[in-house]
């Protein structure tokens, strides 16, 4: 009878340790709520940059907003301009932040998402969204990347009456080891702030780098805020999601699920108690990913079916590069 249990609990034991919490799937969006409809938005997502290394998951992450803020939010599509990969240079970037306040109206938001890399300014006091065609180096950063100042002096000219910026990029200019993006980047200073009327969610503090969710080649930070203006944020339970509920509730996803790294998110700007969605989705299960952490996958179609075998893990893993350096640093 003692080795007939020891039999069982051979095989159970090892039954469980293959079962984990998992991100969910965050491509299919919730019910609209509206309050849409005077909104505009502008959406950056650049995964494959042309040389420096490349983020991976930015361009996930940038379809599964542009289908929340389209869906569930109601803003008109004719609103929305979504830039992805080679469509992410300074000058696109620029246009599209343009016509975006122009068609924003009183009562509206303006939304601007980037995932992508960030760097420090020539003189360290600003922040530079790179550009998909900049350089490896400092000329080629400084010239094809937009200063975090010129995207403020844009947003101000809107009738929007708020605005919303989330960065999922640092501006360290440092990868996960410490050495430079491109080499000889001036160190950042001061956490950088934008006036009222704004209110800028950045992934990191400024000495700090912007990583992936454990087990996933995917941004963390943009994925939780997304994840938390779906309900997981909701920490009164009220139904409505602030966004100092959305950014704390990625710092305690980051502190409960990451190691290895120190990533703390940050909120500046007035009125940080502003809804920014309606949300009633349940979270997932931060214990049980922190468990599993080193096999979490995004739950899809494809990962239901294939589990956590060979191929699975293979997507969930940076993609080798023998140009571009490290990735899924920024």
């Amino acid at each position: 009878m003692m080795n007939r249990r020891r039999w069982k609990m051979g095989h159970i034991v090892p039954t469980l340790a293959c079962i984990g919490a998992t991100w969910p799937d965050l491509s299919v969006p919730p019910p609209a709520t509206g309050h849409g409809d005077n909104d505009a938005a502008v959406i950056v997502g650049i995964e494959d940059y042309l040389v420096v290394p490349d983020v991976e998951g930015a361009r996930r992450n940038a379809d599964d907003w542009y289908r929340f803020l389209t869906t569930t939010k109601h803003i008109p599509p004719n609103r929305v301009k979504l830039l992805r990969d080679n469509e992410g240079t300074d000058v696109q970037i620029r246009d599209a932040l343009h016509h975006a306040i122009s068609q924003t109206e009183r009562g509206g938001t303006m939304w601007f998402i980037y995932i992508g890399h960030g760097a420090p300014s020539k003189d360290g006091a600003n922040g530079l969204l790179v550009g998909v065609d900049a350089q490896q180096n400092a000329t080629g950063i400084y010239s094809r990347s937009i200063l975090r100042s010129e995207v403020q002096t844009i947003l101000g000219d809107g009738k929007q009456t708020s605005t919303v910026v989330l960065l999922d990029a640092c501006f360290s200019g440092t990868t996960s080891s410490g050495t430079p993006l491109v080499p000889d980047l001036q160190p950042v200073v001061p956490t950088y702030s934008m006036p009222s009327p704004v209110l800028v969610l950045s992934a990191a503090q400024s000495d700090q780098f912007a990583g992936p969710l454990p087990g996933t080649a995917r941004p963390a930070f943009s994925y939780l805020i997304l994840g938390a203006l779906r309900g997981w944020g909701d920490k009164d339970s009220d139904g409505d999601v602030t966004a100092l509920e959305a950014v704390e509730y990625a710092n305690e996803a980051l502190l409960a699920t990451v190691n290895g790294r120190p990533q703390v998110a940050e909120l500046t700007g007035p009125n940080q108690d502003t809804v920014l969605a309606e949300g009633f989705e349940k979270g997932p299960d931060l214990a049980g990913i922190a468990l599993g952490s080193t096999e979490s996958v995004i739950m899809s179609d494809s990962s239901h079916k294939g589990r956590h075998n060979k191929k699975d893990q293979e997507k969930c893993s940076p993609k080798p590069s023998h140009q571009k350096g490290p990735a899924n640093t920024r």
